[in-house]
């Protein structure tokens, strides 16, 4: 980057494309939508359209290594939380 690209405004270097989700959609949806944008993220809203989270590839593959390891495995048991 440039010398003086610390004085660049974030909406000069931000993606505008990143798909949105809703909380309560699926790992396999949100997974699917990030490949199909070819985006490294996606950004999560509750029922008001407030961004909760965001979702990326690491978060995903961790939530389905978790499952595979445990049939009972659910999302905000053991201290992970999505929020």
């Amino acid at each position: 980057m440039a010398e003086d690209s610390h004085k660049m405004p974030v909406v000069a270097a931000m993606r505008r494309d990143i798909p949105i989700v809703d909380e309560r959609s699926h790992i396999e949806v949100i997974l699917r939508l990030m490949q199909d944008a070819n985006a490294p993220a996606a950004t999560v809203v509750d029922r008001s359209h407030r961004v909760v989270g965001l979702m990326n590839y690491e978060t995903i593959g961790e939530l389905l290594m978790l499952r595979n390891a445990d049939a009972h495995f659910r999302p905000g048991s053991r201290g992970l939380h999505l929020r």
